[in-house]
């Protein structure tokens, strides 16, 4: 039996199927032709009917991009007028510390060497055991770019505290009264908030009125301060549990709401006796260290607070390199030809392009920058004496031996004896000098 050959109609394709069912009208819209319909038949053979398919299709297609396509429409966003915001500067993390230096006359240059060394932004000094001379020694320990203010005994021997700051801050002095058990210097450290600072140090013989007035003074101070800073040598063993008279006191600063953060000795004998208490503030005690220079240790600790750089010169200059040279080459050879009538109109517009080819190869740019000045007793043979005295620090810190510590002493003596011998640019005699022929002129005057 043959086989007819296929038809015409069963050789036509599907043109079109049927359109998903969430698009809505879709089957309506959309044609389907059906395998059997004849050429003659097929709805798509006028024009009209074309048209009107095709525009279905674009309809479609941009209605199922519209439901694909993520992000945003142009069309439908609302401009909304902002305002800048001042940022706040986020709070650095500054390091202190506190030592007990116990007479800061012979040492002067070691305190300045130590505060550059470790990067210090404020030192607090107990037991400075300065006299009419504070000023000249305390100038002595500064580095550059760094202020003091002191507090030292009237008519009297040993005392005395101290702080070492640095010229970021603004840091002015307050009083709370004069108070016969204990010594005293209250600054405030002036930033976003202000931070008050009081550095105590209480002598080590017993005074029964150290309790009562040391409430009274909190309270005077509790009363204008949030963020507060206090630290000293309190003489009080609060490593001993037993000790009853400091067990009371730490009850009293605690009853304040004071925070106390060292931990461990702050004595070669084992004791601790220099604390550092806080209150409205987070505080890092991050090192309790052992100092050659003094029988106390060195307690670092670090502070959350915003510094305000202060700069002494602004330097405007240009960058001039071998990229700025290519770009000003260019930049000249794109401009046209000058066509002037006389020189000086030539020159005008010469000098003009040279001017702005050059702002535009290597544009000025404003730095500041600080100007520190230079130590002129800070020679080589001292620098190398230094690198020995630390090298032999790092070999006794870690062996902990008694002959190390002697070497170290020993070469920390050879340094103070360079030191003093050096020609120094403002010395204690010359202060008192300077400070004993005003008074012959002005008796009331007191600058030292």
């Amino acid at each position: 039996m043959s086989s007819s050959p296929p038809s015409e109609a069963a050789q036509t394709p599907l043109l079109l199927t049927t359109a998903p069912s969430w698009a809505p009208n879709a089957n309506a819209n959309l044609l389907s032709i059906s395998s059997n319909s004849s050429p003659h038949s097929n709805p798509l053979s006028t024009p009209k009917q074309i048209g009107l398919l095709n525009a279905r299709s674009r309809s479609y297609k941009s209605f199922r991009s519209c439901h694909i396509r993520r992000g945003s429409d142009p069309r439908f966003l609302v401009k909304i007028n902002t305002r800048s915001i001042p940022v706040r500067p986020k709070p650095e993390l500054l390091k202190l510390a506190l030592l007990n230096i116990r007479s800061l006359s012979s040492k002067s240059f070691y305190i300045n060497d130590f505060i550059s060394q470790h990067g210090l932004s404020v030192l607090f000094l107990i037991e400075c055991w300065l006299s009419s001379t504070a000023s000249g020694i305390l100038l002595e320990s500064s580095p550059p770019n760094y202020g003091f203010l002191y507090s030292s005994r009237q008519d009297k021997r040993g005392g005395g505290v101290a702080s070492i700051f640095s010229n970021n801050f603004t840091c002015s002095r307050s009083n709370f009264g004069e108070f016969s058990s204990f010594e005293y210097l209250a600054s405030v450290i002036n930033s976003q908030q202000s931070i008050l600072t009081v550095t105590i140090y209480r002598p080590p013989e017993y005074n029964s009125n150290f309790l009562s007035e040391f409430s009274d003074f909190m309270c005077i101070v509790l009363t204008g301060y949030d963020r507060i800073i206090l630290l000293g040598d309190f003489n009080c063993h609060v490593n001993n549990t037993a000790d009853v008279y400091a067990m009371e006191f730490l009850d009293l600063l605690t009853g304040f709401g004071l925070v106390q953060h060292v931990k461990g000795a702050t004595h070669n004998h084992g004791n601790t006796l220099d604390l550092v208490f806080t209150k409205g503030m987070e505080k890092d005690i991050s090192d309790v260290t052992p100092v050659p220079i003094s029988d106390h240790f060195c307690v670092f600790f670090n502070v959350a607070m915003s510094a305000s750089t202060q700069f002494n010169e602004t330097v405007v200059k240009r960058r001039l390199d071998d990229r700025a040279r290519t770009r000003f080459y260019d930049t000249m050879n794109t401009f046209p030809p000058s066509s002037a009538c006389s020189v000086d109109d030539l020159v005008l517009k010469f000098n003009k392009k040279l001017r702005s080819s050059l702002d535009i190869a290597a544009p000025l740019r404003i730095k500041k920058r600080r100007i520190t000045r230079k130590l002129p007793w800070k020679t080589d043979v001292i620098c190398q004496f230094k690198r020995n005295c630390r090298r032999t620090e790092r070999q006794w810190r870690k062996s902990k031996l008694n002959v190390h510590f002697d070497i170290l002493n020993t070469i920390f003596t050879s340094i103070m004896r360079l030191l003093n011998k050096q020609d120094r640019p403002i010395s204690q005699k010359s202060l008192l000098k300077i400070n004993t022929t005003l008074k012959s002129f002005f008796p009331r005057l007191t600058l030292f």
